[in-house]
């Protein structure tokens, strides 16, 4: 299935998996979205340009496969303030929101959803 394009791009349900993240990530309270592209990651921008359901899309390339920590590491220079990770290839069947909600907690500093 992702021997043509990136996995975000990928059909489900008529949209491309990516959409679907993004909205669960919209629904969860982000403001902004920033995609991290590597592999065939000029596809993923072109489908979905500058916004998406009226929040700002911003790209950053990851120009080498070092693993996820690298990628987040390539998005600092966008991000100030809370912010929370979402693979773009995961399929979410809930709301995110009770992840985000964790971090309000004032000795909380991180939260991992698995």
């Amino acid at each position: 299935m992702t021997a043509d394009k990136p996995k975000g791009l990928i059909d489900i349900a008529g949209r491309p998996l990516l959409a679907h993240v993004f909205d669960r990530a919209l629904e969860a309270g982000a403001d902004a979205l920033i995609v991290v592209i590597g592999y065939e990651g000029d596809r993923s921008s072109t489908m979905f340009d500058d916004a998406y359901a009226s929040a700002p899309v911003s790209y950053v390339h990851q120009r080498e496969r070092s693993g996820l920590a690298h990628a987040v590491l390539q998005t600092e220079p966008h991000v100030d303030g809370t912010f929370f990770v979402v693979n773009g290839d995961y399929v979410f069947g809930t709301s995110l929101q009770p992840v985000v909600a964790a971090v309000d907690h004032e000795n909380i500093n991180g939260v991992i959803a698995l």
